[in-house]
């Protein structure tokens, strides 16, 4: 699987979906991994598309989260996917909002 890949970003929801099974903080992450690669499935993919994609991981960082490694593996796979697609990257997850 290459980093930039949809399958690669879909990798890891197996894994929030099993921990948000016993630790609530897994929910959102497990949610948005989900609402995200099936954006990224879009076809054909629209500007409006990536735009819910790259807003997704930027409001999740506003809540309660979980925020462990394999959830910046997951950034990291989308944050190269929106690369490959020519979208602006996401900001730094502590960067404040209008930043």
């Amino acid at each position: 699987m290459k980093v930039g890949s949809i399958e690669y970003a879909e990798s890891f929801i197996g894994y929030f979906e099993w921990h948000s099974e016993h630790e609530a903080l897994f929910i959102p992450e497990a949610t948005v991994a989900n609402e995200v690669v099936a954006l990224m499935r879009t076809q054909p993919l629209t500007r409006e598309a990536i735009e819910a994609v790259w807003r997704l991981m930027v409001d999740i960082d506003r809540i309660a989260h979980y925020n462990g490694t394999m959830w910046y593996g997951f950034r990291s796979a989308v944050q190269a996917w929106l690369s490959l697609k020519g979208y602006r990257a996401l900001p730094a997850p502590d960067t404040p909002p209008g930043c």
